[in-house]
């Protein structure tokens, strides 16, 4: 049987029994979350552990393509707030190319999703998050 959910990898088999009990607590604990404020506290908590500088997580809804079709929420974990702003503001979120990716198929390479960019409004968000560093 076919899962509509996008599972496309299965764990890595390597797990040490002590990396998979960690895991586990993780997702048990995201299963916990009743607020958003304890959503935020998530999230900061695993950007700490994650070897990344910025986060931002999308919440909605997803086509039959495995495309965001809508947003239902921003949760801002550490861009800068007045680039959240200027983002919202100027509906970068219509031509994001990270966000008109198809979901659930592993990473998604920034660097190669801005590379691919066509449109007008797509080249001047990428160029505009270039120029304060991101």
């Amino acid at each position: 049987m076919h899962s509509k959910l996008p599972f496309t990898q299965p764990l890595p088999a390597n797990l040490t029994p002590s990396s998979q009990k960690t895991l586990l607590e993780w997702i048990h604990d995201a299963g916990q979350i009743e607020t958003e404020n304890e959503f935020k506290l998530y999230l900061d908590h695993l950007q700490t552990q994650l070897p990344t500088k910025h986060m931002v997580i999308t919440l909605g809804r997803i086509n039959q393509h495995q495309q965001l079709q809508r947003v239902e929420k921003v949760v801002n974990v550490s861009f800068p707030e007045d680039w959240v702003s200027h983002y919202m503001d100027h509906n970068y979120i219509s031509c994001d190319p990270i966000l008109r990716s198809v979901m659930g198929q592993g990473p998604i390479h920034w660097a190669d999703k801005f590379s691919r960019a066509k449109g007008q409004q797509e080249k001047q968000f990428i160029q505009e998050l270039n120029s304060i560093g991101m």
